[in-house]
C-alpha cells in the first residue's frame, strides 16, 4: 500500500512542478494577425549526390505521371545537357535511377509510345578556387501538347581540388 502511496504522490509532485514551470509569457488579449514567425528554411551546401537524390525524390513525389503512375508507367525521351565534364554524368545517374526503380518505360525519339519529354539542363552559376556552383534544371513536357507538366531545380557545389590530407 505505501508504495502506491508513494507513487501516486510522486506522480502528483511531477505534475505540480510541470504546470508550475508552464509558460505563462503571453500577453493577454488577441494574438497578431498574420504570421508570428516567418519561416526561414535554409538548404545546407549540396554535393552532387545529393543534387541526385533531390531530384530523384522530386520527380517521385511531385512530377504527376510519374507519382500517379501504378502499373501504367510513363513512356519518356531524355533530352540532357551539361555544360561541364565534371556534371555530365549526373543526369545519366538520374535516368538509370528512374529506370532501375521502374518509374518510367524508356524510348527515343522515334518510339511513336512517348509520352513525354524529360529535359535536363545543367549550368555553370559560379565558379571559385577549389570549387564550382551550379544550377541543375529538371522539366518534362508532354510530347502530344508540349505543355509543360512538372519542374523542379536545384543548385549544387562540385569541389573542383583535392583539400590537403592531414
Amino acid at each position: 500500500m505505501t508504495t502506491i502511496k508513494h507513487m501516486l504522490i510522486c506522480s502528483l509532485a511531477a505534475c505540480l512542478a510541470a504546470s508550475l514551470s508552464s509558460c505563462n509569457s503571453l500577453p493577454p488579449g488577441n494574438p497578431p494577425d498574420g504570421a508570428i514567425v516567418t519561416p526561414e528554411i535554409k538548404m545546407s551546401v549540396i554535393d552532387r549526390k545529393s543534387a541526385v537524390n533531390f531530384m530523384i525524390t522530386s520527380i517521385a513525389t511531385r512530377c504527376e505521371p510519374i507519382s500517379t503512375a501504378g502499373i501504367n508507367l510513363p513512356v519518356i525521351v531524355n533530352d540532357f545537357t551539361a555544360s561541364d565534364g565534371l556534371v555530365n554524368n549526373m543526369p545519366l545517374e538520374l535516368w538509370q535511377s528512374l529506370i532501375k526503380t521502374k518509374m518510367i518505360i524508356p524510348a527515343d525519339e522515334n518510339d511513336s509510345r512517348r509520352q513525354y519529354k524529360l529535359l535536363s539542363e545543367i549550368k555553370e552559376i559560379r565558379s571559385s578556387p577549389g570549387k564550382k556552383d551550379f544550377s541543375w534544371e529538371l522539366r518534362m513536357l508532354s510530347i502530344k501538347d508540349n505543355s509543360e507538366v512538372w519542374k523542379d531545380s536545384v543548385e549544387f557545389v562540385v569541389i573542383t581540388q583535392n583539400q590537403p590530407k592531414e
